[in-house]
């Protein structure tokens, strides 16, 4: 399911040290091509309820329901931090032209470690569309939309993040992405420290 060259034990190590370092790593072709094609299938069939608050967000999602995809990319997960982490809820989320998310001054994100899969199909980064997660001293990093991408993030209480506005060059396509959030306890942080 996911690609080969991911689950290299050495590739692992070099991809937490990453991880610890940066705070993020960005794996490109994570699952295998078949795995892939039919996951997006599967998620562009799904029907993606309708969340719209004008100042705050617009967009798709849909609970992600526990399978042996989510199971085995939350293995790799766990695999590649070093640690037993309870399986999460997925959500799956869909943006298209007129959709985004607001940065508001009172909405953090939580401690933790924010997983992001993504299934856009020849998406270009002047749709706009992409996730930036900002700290307390305003860096950010920024998450372009590249299918069959994953995503990890280090995320904590001084941060915050907002999806750009899609805007009409996306014409009919869609962000698609799935996302797992695992919120880390100190105990859990201590270890991942130790990585």
């Amino acid at each position: 399911m996911i690609a080969n060259s991911y689950t290299d034990e050495i590739v692992l190590k070099q991809l937490r040290e990453a991880f610890e370092k940066e705070g993020s790593v960005h794996l490109t072709q994570f699952l295998d091509k078949k795995v892939h094609e039919k996951l997006l299938a599967q998620v562009k069939r799904a029907y993606f309820k309708r969340t719209f608050a004008p100042l705050t967000h617009s967009y798709g999602v849909l609970p992600f329901h526990q399978n042996l995809l989510a199971r085995t990319v939350h293995d790799f997960i766990c695999s590649l931090l070093g640690l037993t982490l309870p399986l999460p809820s997925i959500s799956a989320y869909s943006f298209g032209h007129r959709d985004y998310t607001v940065l508001q001054d009172d909405v953090f994100e939580k401690k933790g470690i924010l997983v992001q899969l993504d299934l856009s199909l020849h998406w270009k980064e002047e749709f706009g569309g992409s996730t930036y997660l900002i700290d307390k001293d305003h860096d950010f990093l920024r998450v372009l939309p590249l299918s069959n991408s994953l995503v990890m993030m280090k995320t904590d209480q001084t941060m915050k993040r907002f999806v750009k506005y899609v805007n009409h060059m996306a014409t009919n396509r869609r962000r698609l992405f799935l996302e797992w959030f695992y919120p880390l306890e100190k105990k859990e942080l201590s270890d991942l420290r130790e990585l």
